[in-house]
């Protein structure tokens, strides 16, 4: 562990990976990174996001809209600026941070890389508009 709170933790196998948060009792921890810097799977169903065919931020699936601020986890689709006199755009929460910021991915442009925005920083998508809100379209 180092000064900076990061630390270097040796590659595992996912299900071993899997069995060690679900010890820690961690419900919001970092998707595992490829070498690539591509994620190694989507987040489990159970912590906001989905693997598989037709769970929430699955391929083919629909992802979770917060109604309220509280209810910002991973998976959700949030709107985020992409900084000063821009735009906002659909991005998903991959992970938080201690401060109560979070990694975000933008939904449409996944091979950029991710970015921080602080929770007052994000907008909350209008009730039904994530229905229709699919991955990649």
């Amino acid at each position: 562990m180092f000064g900076s709170g990061k630390a270097f933790v040796p590659f595992v196998k996912a299900e071993v990976f899997d069995r060690l948060v679900a010890a820690a009792g961690l419900p919001d921890v970092a998707v595992p990174i490829r070498a690539s810097g591509k994620a190694a799977s989507a987040p489990p169903a159970s912590r906001g996001g989905a693997s598989g065919d037709a769970g929430a931020g699955g391929p083919g699936g629909r992802f979770k809209a917060p109604v309220d601020w509280p209810e910002i986890e991973r998976g959700c689709l949030v709107l985020a600026c992409a900084g000063p006199q821009e735009s906002w755009f659909e991005a998903i929460i991959m992970y938080t941070t201690a401060d109560d910021a979070f990694e975000l991915q933008w939904r449409d442009w996944p091979d950029d890389g991710l970015i921080t925005r602080h929770r007052s920083e994000l907008g909350l998508l209008p009730p039904g508009a994530v229905q229709s809100a699919k991955p990649g379209a």
